[in-house]
Formats: C-alpha cells, structure tokens, sequence
C-alpha cells in the first residue's frame, strides 16, 4: 500500500496499545485516529480477516483474542495506510467447594462459587469491575439426598449483589431459619456466561457442622 508523508494512523484508546487486556464479553469501542495530510479519509475495519465495519469508530465484544485491523484512504490522494491492534481476553475465573463449615466462626461458613480467588467478599468492601469476570449468576438451588429444595435463589439482583454470600447451611437461607444437617447435599447452578451462553454447574457438596 501506499501512504503519503505525515500521514499517521492510531487506534484508541491508547491504552490498548499498552494492555490490550479485556474482561470476555466486555464491549469496546475503537477509533481509528488520522493526523497530517489526510484529506477526508474513509475506513474499513477487519476482525480475523472478516468484515467488521466501515465507520471511524466501531464497537465490538470480543469472546476470544482477535486482531482488528483498519485501513484509512484518503478522499484527497486515494493512497492509504493501515494499522492493527489484537485485543486479549482475560476469561472468567471460578471454582466450586465441595464442603463447607457453617458453624458461626466465620470461616467457610457459606457455600458459593469462588470468582478469581475471592469468596465471600466483605460486605464492607466493593469488588473490583472484574470480580466476576463478566459472569451473571442466574439461579442457585440446593436439596437434601430426598431431593428436598432446602435453598433457591434466583433474584438477579440478590445473587449479583454485592454483598451476597450462598447458602449459608439454612432453610430457605435465612437467618432464622433451621439448621440443616451434617449431610451430602447437591447443588444446581445457573449461569449467563459473558459469551451470552448459559452454563449449568451441579454436584455434591459437604455439609460439615
């Protein structure tokens, strides 16, 4: 291709340049940015080689590491120029116990998915941006070898809270209601992963007193 003198092309935000380092799932907008003798430039942007769009700016969610490529050409010369940027996906961390110890000393006492090392968070401290990873849980349920329902939850806004902790070993998860046995219980989860696909995690678990 050709280019013309002090004509320069650069993707935005510059950090990418830095990073390029995003949570899966996560919306981003990128800029193609011309300086010096440009004339009125007109684009063209690639992901992987395909189609991804013809405007100045584009916004993409991106499920998996990909270059994004733009080539800019000038109305004024018709000679062009082009640069790339390959943005990587940090996927989602989690992991299941598969006991718990809700005794009252605070330690382990509730059962829950575990997001990047970091459960249960304090109820004093926010969570960074990341903490989830993108991912939204949907519904949590858990029932006694009878097949008894003893938890569900499945208020989004609860189970995505801040503050929410799991089953903390009780009726219903409340505070006040019964205890449930020393016993192997099994979990049924539901997830809305950051590619928008829903994943169901189950199992058994211990609970210990």
């Amino acid at each position: 291709m050709n280019s013309i003198a002090g004509f320069s092309l650069r993707i935005t935000p510059d950090s990418f340049s830095k990073t390029r380092l995003i949570d899966q799932g996560t919306p981003v907008t990128l800029t193609a940015n011309g300086t010096g003798n440009t004339g009125n430039l007109t684009y063209k942007w690639t992901a992987g080689g395909n189609d991804a769009g013809t405007t100045q700016a584009i916004t993409v969610k991106a499920n998996g590491d990909v270059t994004y490529k733009v080539v800019a050409t000038s109305s004024t010369t018709t000679c062009t120029k082009d640069t790339s940027v390959t943005l990587s996906i940090r996927y989602p961390n989690y992991q299941l116990p598969n006991a718990f110890t809700p005794n009252g000393d605070t330690i382990n006492g509730n059962f829950g998915l575990i997001f990047n090392g970091l459960f249960p968070p304090a109820a004093t401290e926010p969570r960074p941006a990341f903490w989830k990873g993108r991912i939204e849980v949907t519904s949590f349920q858990v029932f006694n070898r009878w097949g008894q329902e003893v938890y569900s939850e499945t208020t989004s806004a609860v189970l995505n809270g801040a503050t929410y902790k799991g089953w903390n070993g009780k009726k219903g998860g409340k505070e006040d209601g019964t205890e449930q046995a020393s016993d192997v219980y099994v979990y049924l989860i539901k997830l809305k992963m950051p590619d928008d696909s829903i994943k169901v995690e189950s199992g058994e678990l211990n609970l210990i007193r």
